[in-house]
């Protein structure tokens, strides 16, 4: 199994990336 860090980190990188790309959708309205 992998271990947690290596989801904790991508988790954090994904929330990060989420909210640029919610950004970016509500600037495309």
């Amino acid at each position: 199994m992998r271990s947690n860090l290596v989801v904790d980190a991508a988790i954090t990188r994904f929330k990060q990336f989420g909210v640029q790309i919610s950004s970016s959708e509500e600037n495309g309205k």
